[in-house]
């Protein structure tokens, strides 16, 4: 799934029945409180760490993972 269309998903995603709807709600739920977030899209190209960590991602099992960069 795209990063633009899970933020999509967690801020307008209003439907428990869909796939991904409770944890939208959940999400909104963590937005609502009393304090200041922003979210918004950056393209892959421009988050070198985000895209490094999603490469490696897929080829180390499951759990706990230090990298030194």
């Amino acid at each position: 799934m795209d990063s633009t269309a899970a933020i999509d998903i967690a801020l307008k995603c209003l439907d428990d029945d869909h796939r991904h709807g409770i944890l939208a709600r959940q999400i909104q739920v963590l937005l609502n409180r009393d304090w200041e977030v922003r979210i918004r899209h950056v393209y892959r190209e421009a988050n070198f760490a985000a895209d490094f960590l999603a490469n490696r991602g897929h080829l180390v099992d499951f759990g706990t993972h230090r990298f030194n960069v």
